[in-house]
């Protein structure tokens, strides 16, 4: 435990902060679905016109594709300073 310890203080000594709740709500609202809109359909109304000449199945895919990323940077960003995902972390806490 007390390597573990070091690492996340030499983590927060190195890091810079910034706000990983606001963050995360951030990415909550692109992915959050309101009642009967669709995930094209929310990328649509926060992209506009950029995603005109595309469908919504191609939509779906990046956003499908976007999620995976967001989620495999977020594991490797946990596991470099706690050598394991925050998730794994709080299992065997």
């Amino acid at each position: 435990m007390e390597t573990q310890n070091t690492h996340i203080s030499e983590y927060r000594k190195t890091t810079p902060s910034f706000d990983l709740s606001q963050s995360i709500n951030d990415l909550g609202y692109l992915f959050r679905e309101k009642q009967g809109e669709s995930r094209a359909q929310r990328a649509r109304s926060l992209m506009g016109d950029a995603l005109k000449d595309l469908s919504d199945q191609d939509i779906e895919s990046c956003l499908t594709e976007f999620q995976f990323l967001i989620d495999s940077w977020l594991d490797e960003f946990e596991t470099k300073p706690f050598e394991k995902t925050l998730k794994q972390l709080i299992k065997e806490g």
